[in-house]
């Protein structure tokens, strides 16, 4: 395998779709928000849950406001009234004990404050050990809400790679081998790198290397290997 392959891979799909603007959301606790509902479930119906959640207040507006207030209000609100709010992101009742034991936790670390003092890896081990989040989850957060140089893998990414000829052992393998790839790179740029690589992927596994059916021919990395 070569990482040269993978710089190959993100030159050419940033010029053909650009900039993705990834992650979707009002302020960094909406994004967490998002990005616990949106295990195994379609983001036009996380959208859905999202709107229900501003609606009932639980959502800051922006980065300005204390995430802390709205993270209390999750566990005032408790798990019956979360999981009828999130009922069209599905699996409900689960997601609706993931959010309020992340928001557990977000309240005894202290928020936002407490949580960026600590390094990367530390943040990391401490996000996985929040029952509900699993490893692409918390690379989620750490990317999109807390702005570390952490590539997120997906089914999309380890998809598109196989079927360009590169097989991972494991998720940490995959992510491990990207990371290394931009390694050159300082953090504040591992960081756009890894947001608009990481949205590519999916919008080429969306739109042309589809489980079923590639649409392989009209694929911008058609013919790369």
């Amino acid at each position: 395998m070569s990482r040269r392959k993978i710089r190959r891979i993100f030159d050419i799909l940033m010029d053909e779709f650009g900039e993705q603007g990834w992650w979707p959301g009002r302020s960094r606790f909406e994004v967490i928000v998002g990005a616990i509902l949106t295990q195994n479930t379609a983001w036009k119906n996380v959208e859905k849950a999202l709107e229900n959640f501003r609606q009932n207040g639980l959502l800051p507006q922006s980065d300005g406001e204390d995430a802390l207030q709205y993270a209390r209000r999750f566990l005032e609100l408790g798990q019956e009234e979360i999981a009828r709010l999130i009922k069209p992101a599905g699996f409900f009742n689960q997601k609706a004990r993931y959010l309020l034991n992340f928001m557990n936790f977000f309240v005894r670390e202290g928020g936002f404050e407490g949580l960026e003092s600590l390094d990367t890896p530390t943040l990391r081990e401490k996000l996985l050990s929040v029952r509900g989040i699993g490893r692409e989850t918390a690379d989620s957060i750490l990317l999109y809400a807390f702005e570390r140089p952490v590539f997120v893998v997906d089914a999309y990414t380890l998809r598109i790679f196989s079927r360009h000829g590169m097989e991972f052992k494991d998720y940490e393998d995959a992510r491990l081998f990207v990371e290394k790839a931009f390694s050159d790179l300082d953090d504040k740029e591992k960081v756009r790198t890894f947001n608009e690589f990481h949205a590519l992927l999916v919008r080429v596994g969306k739109d042309y290397c589809k489980k079923r059916n590639p649409l392989c021919s009209a694929c911008p990395l058609n013919g790369i290997d």
